[in-house]
């Protein structure tokens, strides 16, 4: 679609970015891009698909309101909790959450011990009061 539609060079808009399929032609094909996403993890996950497959990176001031730091995180805690939750958990490379009444599971992570046993981490994601009885009181 963007070969036939534009040329080398053109800007290609996808307001919409998702996983950056779109993104990820227009720079394959010479062209200029803008992408626009509402959700940190869709940005984390075209930033790194960008490196990965054109080794671009991207600078902090060409994305808002993605956290760089402790002072962002928070910002984004106090904005949006469930999407600091989705950043969070994406930092942990864990993916899988559902948004409303969890009982203090926001996502799960499946991994093979050493000996290649499935195990199960449980991740809960807490910002300023913490609850969920304070994480099942350290338990």
């Amino acid at each position: 679609m963007i070969k036939s539609a534009t040329n080398p060079g053109d800007i290609v808009l996808d307001p919409f970015c998702g996983c950056g399929t779109a993104i990820v032609a227009a720079e394959r094909l010479g062209r200029k891009w803008i992408g626009i996403d509402i959700t940190h993890i869709t940005i984390t996950t075209i930033k790194e698909r960008l490196h990965k497959e054109f080794g671009l990176l991207l600078k902090p001031n060409k994305v808002t309101g993605e956290p760089f730091d402790l002072d962002g995180a928070v910002d984004l805690a106090n904005r949006d909790k469930y999407q600091f939750q989705l950043w969070s958990l994406h930092l942990l490379g864990i993916t899988s959450c559902k948004k409303g009444a969890d009982g203090g599971v926001d996502g799960i992570h499946y991994f093979e011990d050493r000996v290649g046993k499935l195990k199960k981490c449980v991740a809960s994601v807490k910002s300023g009061k913490v609850s969920v009885r304070d994480v099942r009181r350290g338990v």
